[in-house]
């Protein structure tokens, strides 16, 4: 069975990496954004499962 992909669209990096390791010791596949722009870039360009998106983000 392949991993779920979760795309992280954060602005605080600690917060995003706290997500990141708890997601991954889960067993999902993650990806991190730092701005709206670069979420929506990574959104485009790759297929995700879910994502976690902040709702006050800068771009």
């Amino acid at each position: 069975m392949d991993k779920s992909a979760i795309l992280i669209v954060e602005d605080e990096e600690k917060i995003a990496r706290v997500l990141e390791l708890e997601l991954s010791f889960e067993g999902y596949e993650t990806g991190k954004a730092f701005t709206g722009l670069d979420g929506l870039k990574m959104f485009r360009e790759q297929s995700w499962d879910l994502v976690l998106l902040d709702i006050m983000l800068p771009e």
